[in-house]
Order: structure tokens, then sequence, then C-alpha cells
């Protein structure tokens, strides 16, 4: 797989909001979905399904064998029957590390965006081009995804492209992505000039956005690898290009269609996008001045105190007596080949308890967060009362940093999609393995 992604540095650096329905003219674009469909929406197929089936099915026979599973069960004095039932019940609260949704989060000097795919991004690959790319490829399907943050001035581009945006075409995009091939001269990659499209389009909010897609012909293999991309400015971000796409490969193991990967694109990522600064209404960040390395948000008017938890001191703030934010630094676990990150002892945790307190717990949900390439989860309660807990944690490489949501049930305005995107937006200060060659959360990549 890391070959596959390393392949695909070249297209990188190349191709470089209501409940209204789409309606821009970009392939794909379906006026039927809501634009707010990606609120609810995960994408899968019959692949992902029979991953999910196999995923259960096989786990009992995958561990029954394993030294600390032999001992469990003796310990426990556990029949096989039980013991089978016990690993099934944990492998179907993991099912949404193959399907799910992942929130990815960019943070610049002038604000930064957050978006939304539906699908899961479990392993991420920093690749060394022009244009210092990050892929989140969903392991389980290849069809990656790919962003990257450029500094912009619109006045340069348009000189480069010799016009406006409303009149930039599929001959111009052509010409860029040549212009990249020719500057890469370690290129595996062949432009399929035919292929080509592009064209300027208007989103609210968005300045100079284009769409682009293309296909490149691997120059050893002759495999064609096929990609689309959007790349736009915010008008209140106007020194920043974001960019960003799916990526088709020729040996996917479900064999994803461009229409697939234009669908996903512009019906689900493309709505999901929204400035970090429109956060700033109700919330405000934290920058704490000790070497823990973390900053946060917080809501607006929230009063703050230091209480004692679990024999160390915590940051607890509180919101008209409805909503409690706690903030707590503890030692980062000691990884393991298994569970590199920790992450899956959370999602059994938040399962098993869910599942032990069922009378008060309606739904548990749990999907990943990438803030800056850096991985963390977001595990959620939602009680019958309406009330409910929200946890994110995410790591450097000495502490984990946990930052917990109790609310009751909300009728003061803030809803819990403001509180979740509040909660998530964690800037790591000091970071671990940001500029590593890969990060695969759940150990999950098979080498191919």
């Amino acid at each position: 797989m890391l070959k596959r992604l390393l392949l695909s540095s070249i297209i990188l650096s190349s191709i470089g909001l209501s409940t209204q329905a789409i309606d821009v003219n970009i392939p794909g674009a379906d006026p039927s979905i809501a634009s707010n469909a990606y609120e609810n929406y995960v994408f899968s197929d019959e692949y992902i399904k029979l991953d999910k089936t196999k995923m259960v099915s096989e786990s009992y026979e995958a561990s029954k064998d394993k030294p600390n599973m032999v001992d469990y069960k003796k310990e426990n004095s556990l029949s096989d029957q039980e013991l089978k039932k016990i690993t099934e019940n944990y492998a179907s609260m993991l099912l949404g590390v193959v399907e799910g949704k992942t929130d990815v989060i960019l943070h610049t000097k002038q604000g930064g965006i957050h978006l939304t795919t539906p699908l899961v991004l479990d392993y991420k690959i920093k690749l060394d081009n022009p244009h210092d790319s990050t892929i989140y490829s969903w392991d389980t399907r290849y069809i990656p995804f790919w962003v990257s943050v450029d500094e912009y001035s619109s006045e340069i581009s348009r000189e480069n492209i010799g016009k406006l945006s409303d009149n930039f075409t599929g001959s111009d995009s052509r010409k860029l992505i040549l212009q990249e091939l020719s500057k890469n001269q370690k290129s595996t990659m062949v432009l399929k000039e035919a292929s080509v499209q592009g064209a300027g389009f208007t989103y609210p909010r968005l300045r100079d956005s284009y769409w682009e897609q293309a296909s490149f012909k691997e120059k050893q293999s002759k495999d064609i690898y096929w990609s689309n991309m959007i790349r736009f400015a915010y008008e209140k971000e106007p020194d920043v290009q974001y960019r960003l796409g799916f990526i088709i490969e020729p040996k996917a193991d479900n064999h994803p269609s461009s229409d697939i990967a234009n669908q996903l694109l512009v019906n689900y990522v493309l709505p999901s996008i929204t400035p970090l600064a429109d956060m700033n209404a109700y919330s405000k960040q934290i920058i704490p001045n000790d070497t823990n390395g973390f900053s946060y948000r917080v809501l607006k008017d929230s009063s703050v105190s230091d209480e004692v938890f679990e024999g160390h001191q915590i940051k607890v703030y509180n919101y008209n007596n409805t909503i409690l934010q706690h903030v707590d630094y503890v030692s980062r676990p000691t990884s393991n080949r298994e569970d590199p990150y920790g992450y899956v002892d959370d999602i059994l945790s938040l399962g098993q308890d869910s599942t032990e307190n069922s009378n008060n717990i309606k739904s548990y949900h749990y999907n990943l967060v990438w803030n800056d390439g850096i991985p963390g989860i977001l595990l959620e309660q939602e009680f019958f009362d309406g009330s409910g807990l929200m946890l994110f944690i995410t790591q450097n490489d000495k502490i984990r940093f946990i930052n917990v949501i109790e609310y009751e049930k909300l009728d003061q305005g803030i809803t819990k999609a403001q509180l979740r995107n509040m909660l998530i937006d964690v800037n790591v200060l000091q970071t671990h393995n940001k500029n590593s060659d890969a990060i695969d959360v759940f150990n999950l990549i098979v080498n191919k």
C-alpha cells in the first residue's frame, strides 16, 4: 500500500453552505441531495459490508489461540462458546473502524477549515512534493483522500493562469499539470492529456474556486490512476489556498468509479467545509501557559475552576450550569503493535459501558479526527433524558489530552453539532510524528 501511495505523489503535486441542494457545475453534483446530507451520510458498498461481516464472524478463530486469550479463558473459567460470544461482541463494537465518517481539521495562521468525509480515513502519509500534501487513505477500500494547504496570492495565480476564475477551462488545467510534471524529474507518471477537465465554479463564501480531474499512466506498470480535485480560497483568508480530492487506484478492491469519487467530493465533502473562524461566534481558543502543548476551545462566558480528579488537577469550564467541560492531561499509554494509539481500547470501553448501561444510554458513536495530520478519537453517548457526554482524545509523544463535555438537555441555543465541532478543534502545539512517513491508527494496513 505504501508503494501505491508514493506513486500518487505526483498527482497531488500537479492537480493542484444550508439545506439547499448542491448547484455547481462539477461532475457528480446531484441536485437531489441536500447540502446538509453529509451530517448523517456514511458511504458503504458490498465490500465494506462483507468486511463488517467477516470482522465479527472471523474474530474468534483469529484470536482464540493467542496466549492472552488462552489466559483470559482460563482465568474466567469460560467455555469455548462463552469466549466466542465475548469475542464477537467486542468485534461488533469495532465495526466503525471499517464503515464510518472522519473529520479533518487544518489550522493556518489566518484560521483554517474543518471538513467531514463519509469514509474511515485511518492511515496517513505525508508526501515530500512541491505542495507538501498529506494523504488520508481509506484502508479497506483504496480511495485515498488527500489535502494540501498552500501559501497563495490570487493576483499571482491569475497571472499564471492568464484569466479570471470564471473563465478557467480544461485547457488551463492541462497547462498547469504539464508544468508541474516538467518540474518533477523523478515523476513516474505520464498525464493522459485528453482526460483533463477543469473549470471555475462558484460556491458560497469561496473565491478563486476551481475543479479539475485527470488520468495518469504509471510509466513502468502502465497502471492508470485517476484523480479529482477542488481548490479554493476563503474571502477572509485570501493568502491561503486549500486543495483536496480523491484518487482512484487501478488495483482497488472494489473497482471504484470516478462517478463515485466525484459524488463523494461534491455532494458530501464540499458542503461540509466550514471555516474554523465560524466558531468564534460562540467559543474562544485557550492557549495554556503550561508545557503540555495543546490549545483548545471553550464556550464563551464559561466560568473556569481548578479541581482535583484522580489525584491531579484538571480545568473545569462551566456554562450556565448546563454544560461542563473538563480538560485533562495524562501520560500517554504505552504503545503496542495491536493498538498503537490506544484508540481501540477507548472504543471498546465506550461500547462496553454503553452496553452495560443500556437502560440509560440511548445511543453511542465514535469517529476519527485528524488535526493537522495528528489522529484523535471522538467518543459520544446520548442518554434517554436528552443529556449526553462527548469525549475527544488526542496525544503527542508523551501526553494524552482528554477533552470532555457533559451537557444536560440543550435548550439555550447551543447545538450538539456546535459542541462537537468545538470539542475536536485541538491544536497539538508539540507534535508527535507529524512529519513521519506514515501513521497507521489501527495498524490495519496490509502491504501489497
